[in-house]
C-alpha cells in the first residue's frame, strides 16, 4: 500500500513539473532540483486532497523540502483519516 501511495504521489508531483523528463526521488528537493515553485506546490497538495481525500493545511506545505516531506505527510493524514473512521 505505501509504494502504491508513494507512486502516486510522484505521479501528481511529475504532472505539475515544468520539466517533465526529470526522475522523481524521495530524496530530491523540490525547490533546488525539481524547480517547483510556490504554485506548482499548491497544484500539487490540492491534487494530493483530491486523490486521497485529506487537508493539507497551509502552513504544512511551506515546510516541505523533499519529496519525502510529502510522502510522510499525506501517510499521516491517511492515518489520520483511518483512526477517526474506526473510532466513530
Amino acid at each position: 500500500m505505501q509504494s502504491e501511495m508513494k507512486q502516486q504521489v510522484k505521479n501528481i508531483i511529475t504532472d505539475c513539473m515544468a520539466i517533465q523528463d526529470l526522475r522523481v526521488d524521495d530524496d530530491m528537493y523540490l525547490v533546488d532540483q525539481l524547480y517547483l515553485d510556490s504554485l506548482d506546490l499548491i497544484e500539487i497538495v490540492l491534487n494530493l486532497n483530491e486523490k486521497f481525500d485529506i487537508e493539507i493545511d497551509g502552513d504544512e506545505v511551506a515546510g516541505f523540502k523533499t519529496v519525502s516531506d510529502i510522502f510522510q505527510e499525506v501517510e499521516r493524514l491517511i492515518a489520520a483519516n483511518c483512526s477517526v473512521i474506526t473510532e466513530e
